[in-house]
């Protein structure tokens, strides 16, 4: 995203070397002109959340033993665990959508930017440009590692669960 009154040199406009140099440069993370400093208060903010609904789910389990005293202790999944499991995969969405890769490269001569290669991708688009370039054992390993793995655990804890409850 372009800021309105930030003007950056392209090959069509020159600037000249201490022109360029009153532009300030911003960092920026995942494409979404977000500092370093805001990626990482998101970052701490998604970490809280996990711990957060952890926590929630062990103040639930305790609630629901206490009620149980002298009874026999239900077969089932800690509630702590299914609310940390559901937050944590809950996370893996944005993941795959978001900017995951985000880069411009350009040179400079005689204070003209000259952009080369400009690049933004998601996990999803970078499996498929993976494929697209020839790269098919990257883009197997990538889809296997960020989508296969996490969908085939979710299965199997599903069925643990199911067969769990079956049986009691």
């Amino acid at each position: 995203f372009a800021h309105p009154t930030k003007q950056t040199p392209t090959a069509s406009h020159s600037m000249s070397p201490s022109a360029s140099a009153m532009v300030p440069a911003k960092a920026t993370l995942g494409g979404t002109g977000l500092t370093p400093r805001e990626t990482n208060v998101y970052a701490a903010i998604a970490l809280v959340a996990v711990l957060g609904f952890t926590a929630l789910g062990a103040v639930v389990d305790k609630v629901l033993r206490a009620r149980q005293q002298g009874e026999k202790e239900a077969e089932r999944p800690r509630f702590w665990v299914i609310c940390m499991m559901v937050s944590s995969y809950a996370l893996l969405v944005p993941g795959l959508v978001m900017t995951l890769i985000n880069w411009q490269l350009s040179f400079s001569f005689f204070g003209i930017a000259v952009p080369v290669s400009m690049k933004r991708e998601s996990t999803l688009a970078l499996v498929r440009s993976s494929a697209d370039e020839g790269a098919l054992m990257a883009a197997v390993f990538i889809t296997a590692y960020a989508m296969v793995v996490p969908a085939f655990k979710l299965l199997l804890l599903a069925l643990g669960v199911a067969w769990q409850s079956k049986d009691a």
